[in-house]
Order: C-alpha cells, then sequence, then structure tokens
C-alpha cells in the first residue's frame, strides 16, 4: 500500500533576536515542520534518530501561515529495478559489467 507524502508552502519567520547567529546558514529553506501523526512510518523513524524536530524549536521559528498543501501517494515503484540490477553486478564477471550495473542504479 503506498505511503502518503505531503509537500507544504509556509510562510514562517524567526525572531530578531536568532538573526545573527543564523546569518552564515539559514535553516529551513526548504524544509517544513509536520506534526509526526501526519508522517509516514520510515519519516517518522527518521525525524526521530535526528533530533525530534528540536532544531526549530531552539531556534524559535514561527510559522505564520500554511499557504499551500499538495498531498501525494508514494511508492517503490523502482525497487524491482533496483534489485535486478544489484543481482545482475553480484553475478558480473568482470569490472566493467559491476560498474555497469552500479551505475545502471545510481543514475535513476
Amino acid at each position: 500500500m503506498p505511503a502518503r507524502g505531503y509537500f507544504l508552502n509556509i510562510k514562517a519567520h524567526f525572531p530578531l533576536k536568532t538573526h545573527d547567529y543564523l546569518q552564515d546558514l539559514p535553516p529551513a529553506v526548504d524544509s517544513i515542520a509536520v506534526k509526526k501523526d501526519r508522517l509516514s512510518p520510515y519519516i517518522t523513524k527518521l525525524v526521530d534518530n535526528l533530533d525530534g524536530g528540536d532544531f526549530l524549536k531552539q531556534r524559535s521559528m514561527v510559522v505564520d501561515e500554511i499557504t499551500q498543501v499538495l498531498s501525494f501517494d508514494q511508492d517503490n515503484w523502482l525497487a524491482p529495478y533496483i534489485a535486478k540490477n544489484t543481482n545482475l553486478r553480484q553475478q558480473s564477471k568482470n569490472s566493467f559489467e559491476k560498474d555497469f550495473f552500479k551505475l545502471m542504479n545510481n543514475s535513476v
């Protein structure tokens, strides 16, 4: 069953007190904060392994408005292709074939 994915367009800001600290590398340029119940199990695990979203909270990011939401079904549609190339790479007899099948997987 496909998982549900989301892209959100938000308006947010950081308070003036954090501007000097964040001037060299602004966080959340293309990132969003979504409640964990809206995330797929894979993404939830990834967020938990990072910092649980505390990075932006500690820097006082304020979400002013959610302007657009795009939801979509996501699926592992390339999994059979990747598995096939991995199998062929394991069975290859020379370095050209090994490199070729590795490139086939890396190119998608």
